[in-house]
């Protein structure tokens, strides 16, 4: 008897007097509300980084042509060949790239660097200025993070959600 009286007593002991901490109240999100926010937080990354980018034209008083993708091209030479590339085609070019505040990146070092345009995994804003460009043509590039290298950066010099700016010169075309 004084076996089962003492297992019962064991029994609602281990029942009631459990240690399981209580979770804070986490608020929950549904999902239409998260993708919302996400919405929003990216617009206005894109509004500042657009407004970065004018802001940096208009001080160096640049005249320049705003693509529908955001990309900002100021037409350094005047020189018009009549060639321009396009998707497909292999391009020399050569570049430097750098921040807004005019940080190096990194460069050609005047060599010509080739690749071949919306194949190789290059910046989607770089290969969208090459296809407004002609041969033995000078731009100035000012590409948004989220045409260049987004949400991570280069890892090593470009920081996550940040505007590069490109000086390129379309060297060759080869089809």
């Amino acid at each position: 008897m004084r076996f089962l009286l003492l297992f019962a007593l064991m029994q609602i002991a281990w029942s009631c007097g459990g240690t399981a901490e209580e979770q804070p109240n986490v608020p929950q999100i549904s999902q239409e509300k998260l993708q919302e926010e996400l919405v929003q937080v990216n617009q206005r990354q894109i509004q500042e980084e657009q407004w970065l980018i004018k802001n940096y034209l208009e001080r160096r008083k640049l005249r320049y042509e705003t693509k529908g993708t955001g990309l900002h091209l100021v037409r350094i030479s005047k020189e018009k060949s009549g060639m321009k590339p396009k998707a497909g085609d292999w391009v020399a070019v050569q570049y430097e790239a750098s921040l807004l505040d005019g940080s190096p990146c990194f460069s050609t070092h005047d060599s010509s660097e080739v690749f071949r345009l919306a194949y190789d995994p290059i910046e989607s804003g770089l290969q969208d200025g090459l296809l407004s460009m002609e041969v033995g043509e000078e731009c100035l590039l000012l590409i948004p993070s989220y045409l260049a290298f987004g949400l991570l950066g280069d890892l090593d010099k470009i920081p996550p959600y940040t505007p590069v700016a490109y000086r390129v010169k379309l060297m060759q075309i080869q089809p």
